[in-house]
């Protein structure tokens, strides 16, 4: 092995020496080289294994890859393997090797869809055998692939359900989810060295589906933001001098939007500050739900201080977000939304439900509670819309305070770091690891 790491720092050391060739394509060709030279000397202590890392997984896209180059920066071992889906060519090209390799599904159309069936995943799987494998998400193909490799290699895995065991959640296609928990979902769950929880209610979601493997508690992260130069929202032409109430995300049902529009409606109807409030709806339609969304703010008379855009990305969601005034998530079932700790690091007081798996913000004053009901939500809305400019500047402090304490991608990657290390054998139990 000494023999065979003097070998490979030689040949490093040579290409090193010729990459200030002019070569263009001789330069890209050594410098892939030198890459899979570092790959072969040290394999990936854990593998992160996930349906998709491109936006069509949503917001369980952007957890895998920051908590994948949270670990792979602090020198932890980690990559991605996914299914290939159409927006898996953009993703690639923008972030390169750190979106981890992805392959193509097979089957027919709904199949692909649907189960997202990739033998190429398992074989490359099989091949790497890290240590630890980290499936992200439930109910395909990753999860069948996890099962067998942890089968056939006797090492442990860790499961993020990511909110898909929320009751609501279940009763969504509950006939798939039966069939997927027969066929291997449930061996999944139960065999796994760990379940990951984001929050009690999560936990305790997971026992309440029969679980009883060890869980570990940790929530999602997120970034300190970016603050986009010369990118305007795209309200800027609508709304005028008001300001800004925000949602973003998926535009689906259960994200309680209709009843948004409805408590909307209301307060217009009975409160004048609302007269100094636009609300944004930004984010893709899933389901063919927006338009119905739109008849429903015609019919109320609210085309003038309700607009809806298409999704953002990048610049444009930081421009969305440091333009906005205030967040509303009145979701129905979360596992933990990045949009509501992305909405906090950048200063928002959002008017979130006890299903968004974040009631410490209650106490930390970054948040208001609401259920997903109109009248609920327009009296969580009012105490927001009606805070004064001092008042508002505080709670926006403390808001993005409790967002860099607690939820920092450096302090989460360390936490996983524990539990991958104790499940390898390398540390014992950490103490964010419940047995009960």
């Amino acid at each position: 092995m000494v023999a065979g790491i003097n070998c490979f720092d030689c040949l490093k050391s040579l290409i090193a020496s010729k990459t200030d060739t002019t070569d263009l394509q001789t330069h890209h060709r050594l410098s892939q080289i030198s890459y899979m030279i570092d790959y072969r000397r040290e394999k990936p202590r854990v593998a992160m294994v996930t349906s998709s890392v491109t936006r069509a997984a949503g917001g369980l896209a952007p957890i895998v890859l920051r908590l994948t180059a949270s670990l792979v920066n602090s020198g932890y071992p980690a990559t991605i393997l996914s299914v290939e889906d159409e927006y898996w060519s953009d993703v690639s090209k923008k972030i390169g090797a750190a979106a981890g390799e992805a392959f193509p599904a097979c089957g027919p159309a709904k199949v692909r869809s649907a189960v997202r069936y990739s033998p190429g995943l398992h074989r490359r799987l099989e091949q790497l055998c890290p240590e630890v494998a980290h499936t992200h998400g439930l109910w395909q193909y990753p999860s069948m692939a996890v099962l067998k490799w942890g089968q056939s290699t006797k090492r442990p895995w860790v499961v993020s359900p990511q909110g898909m065991l929320d009751k609501w959640a279940l009763d969504q296609s509950p006939v798939k989810k039966r069939v997927a928990s027969i066929a291997f979902e449930s061996k999944h769950l139960g065999q796994a060295g760990c379940v990951h929880a984001l929050a009690e209610g999560e936990y305790e979601a997971i026992r309440a589906f029969g679980i009883r493997s060890p869980i570990c508690l940790i929530p999602n992260g997120v970034d300190s933001p970016e603050f986009a130069i010369g990118q305007e929202p795209a309200w800027k032409n609508d709304c005028g001098d008001r300001r800004v109430l925000l949602f973003l995300g998926r535009i689906h049902p259960k994200k309680g939007l209709s009843e948004l529009i409805e408590a909307w409606r209301m307060l217009n109807e009975q409160d004048p500050v609302t007269c100094k409030w636009f609300l944004a709806i930004v984010g893709w339609d899933d389901g063919n739900h927006l338009q119905a969304l739109r008849q429903q703010a015609a019919d109320a008379g609210l085309s003038d201080c309700i607009g809806f855009y298409g999704p953002v990305f990048d610049g444009g969601k930081s421009a969305t977000l440091s333009s906005a005034n205030a967040f509303v998530l009145p979701s129905y079932s979360e596992g933990m939304p990045m949009a509501v700790l992305e909405a906090w690091s950048h200063g928002l007081v959002a008017a979130i439900t006890p299903k968004c798996n974040l009631s410490e913000g209650y106490e930390h004053g970054g948040a208001v509670k609401i259920l997903p009901e109109p009248h609920s939500i327009a009296s969580g809305l009012q105490s927001i819309l009606r805070l004064k400019e001092s008042e508002q500047a505080i709670r926006s402090q403390m808001a993005r305070a409790f967002a860099e304490e607690q939820f920092s991608w450096k302090i989460i990657a360390n936490k996983f770091r524990s539990v991958y290390d104790w499940l390898a054998g390398h540390d014992s139990r950490p103490n964010c690891v419940r047995l009960d």
